[in-house]
């Protein structure tokens, strides 16, 4: 009796939290605009977006030959559907989720492809509170006073982080000559942790603190990646990584009143779901596209050099 009892109500609850067919529809006005593209055919590089058969268990990969006529808002909605949260995306009568279900990296779509170089951004790492108690985010170092939603999502990074770790070494054994550099937080980075990334104004605070985290990681590791860059006709710059401040805004040639305007948005404008947060981003955006024209275009170079980062 509770058995059945339990698995009716399996069926009635929903299968993911949120819905993320706003972030479809905005990516989906985005790309709409001139001069960008929601067909993958029509991109002057390859992009390849993988996501995972429900029903199935087998990866697909949207924008390769078969799946390239999926738009690619769509491909990002299903690549995005984490189970669980969002529920899957039904693509030609099947069921697609985000392809961590599968693999926590999908390295080899791009080295199989002939990548020589692979940048891979993993921002789930599990958390080490043992420093919590001292940096004052915790009272004390026991994530179980966190409640469900923090140990699932503790759960799921150190499963999802012990994945990744078997994935690089195959890498490293099945594609010599390429190289893979990976860049994820520190196990003490409590901001990333801790802090709400469905709040548009912790998205702000995020942005901003990956920036700085990634250039003190490049700073740190520089004489490891520099030779590793250099294979490939890259070179980090010391001026950049040596700055005594790191400004995200200021980088992207954002002007301080735009700034401003821009750390603004999280409390002067309504928003009441995810939409309209959406649509508010979308405007800022568009009025960013216009100042750009007004920079001057950089002098070409007398011969090739090497790309910085």
């Amino acid at each position: 009796m509770l058995a059945a009892l339990t698995n009716r109500l399996g069926r009635a609850l929903p299968v993911g939290l949120f819905d993320n067919r706003p972030l479809r529809d905005y990516l989906r006005r985005v790309f709409a605009k001139p001069g960008r593209t929601d067909d993958f055919r029509e991109l002057k590089n390859a992009l390849y977006v993988v996501a995972a058969d429900l029903n199935s268990g087998e990866a697909v990969r949207f924008g390769a030959p078969g799946w390239d006529d999926v738009p690619i808002s769509q491909a990002i909605q299903a690549s995005s559907a984490l189970p669980g949260l969002y529920p899957p995306v039904e693509l030609r009568g099947r069921q697609y989720v985000d392809g961590v279900l599968l693999k926590t990296l999908h390295a080899s779509v791009a080295l199989d492809h002939g990548a020589g170089l692979v940048l891979c951004i993993n921002p789930l790492v599990p958390v080490d509170t043992s420093r919590a108690v001292e940096e004052g985010v915790m009272e004390r170092a026991d994530l179980l006073e966190h409640g469900m939603p923090t140990v699932l999502s503790q759960t799921l990074r150190t499963i999802i982080h012990s994945r990744l770790d078997t994935g690089l070494a195959a890498y490293r054994e099945r594609y010599e000559g390429a190289d893979v550099v990976l860049i994820e937080p520190r196990r003490d980075d409590y901001t990333m942790f801790f802090v709400n990334v469905f709040s548009f104004s912790a998205r702000r605070r995020i942005v901003e603190h990956a920036y700085v985290s990634t250039l003190a990681q490049l700073a740190a590791r520089r004489e490891e990646l520099r030779h590793v860059f250099a294979r490939h006709g890259i070179r980090l710059r010391d001026d950049v990584l040596d700055r005594p401040v790191h400004d995200l805004w200021a980088s992207v040639g954002l002007r301080p009143e735009r700034r401003r305007s821009r750390a603004m948005l999280p409390s002067t404008v309504p928003t009441r779901d995810l939409r309209d947060a959406l649509s508010a981003l979308e405007e800022l955006l568009t009025a960013d596209d216009a100042p750009k024209a007004e920079r001057p275009a950089p002098e070409t170079p007398a011969r090739p050099a090497p790309l910085d980062i």
